[in-house]
């Protein structure tokens, strides 16, 4: 019997039970909370750490304890934005992929950041909002594409000096993971978030 492994996989257990009880703490704090702006903050801090439970989750269920199958939490992820966006189309391709946990949990807020922005600001008089999700792999290079049909970005947009914290937290995650960025918009807007993933045994 691996002893560390199961010591490891119990770690990633206990980890996201806590997370969801921070997260329930939130809930419950978001509804005693009249002011709107005050409330809607909190909702986002609960959400990127139910993004964080996610990956633990994850872990814990895999039977590697270190890597991440990215497939499988993005899979996860989509199907809980079903239920919380459920007007959105959602779609979903990617390869088979095993990241690091030091890639996986900055790439999973990133994931969730893009598209809560998305479902917040891009869909304004849209008919039929969709979104896109797709893993690839470019030789070394994992490519992220998070691409909305919705209104666009506004015409001052600078990644450079990004005016919301979600973009900020976009922006500087992936600066953490080495990545690069790129956005483009027109007639909706893609994320493409292209890195190399360092991965330890």
């Amino acid at each position: 019997i691996d002893y560390n492994k199961i010591l490891i996989k119990e770690m990633h257990h206990r980890v996201k039970n806590n997370l969801q009880i921070i997260s329930s703490l939130m809930s419950l704090q978001e509804r005693n909370i009249e002011d709107e702006e005050v409330a809607a903050v909190l909702n986002e801090s609960k959400r990127r750490v139910e993004a964080i439970a996610l990956i633990h989750q994850t872990l814990y269920q895999d039977n590697k304890v270190n890597r991440v199958d990215f497939n499988s939490y993005l899979y996860e992820f989509i199907k809980t934005q079903k239920i919380i966006s459920s007007k959105v189309t959602y779609h979903l391709s990617s390869i088979d992929a095993e990241l690091s946990l030091d890639a996986s949990v900055p790439l999973g807020l990133i994931l969730s950041e893009i598209i809560t922005n998305s479902v917040k600001h891009a869909f304004k008089s849209i008919e039929n909002p969709s979104i896109e999700v797709e893993l690839t792999k470019n030789n070394e290079h994992f490519v992220l594409f998070v691409e909305d049909n919705g209104v666009g970005l506004p015409e001052d947009f600078d990644l450079l000096n990004p005016k919301s914290l979600g973009m900020e937290i976009i922006v500087a995650l992936t600066e953490q993971i080495d990545g690069e960025i790129e956005v483009v918009s027109n007639q909706g807007t893609t994320f493409k978030i292209s890195f190399v993933d360092k991965l330890t045994d």
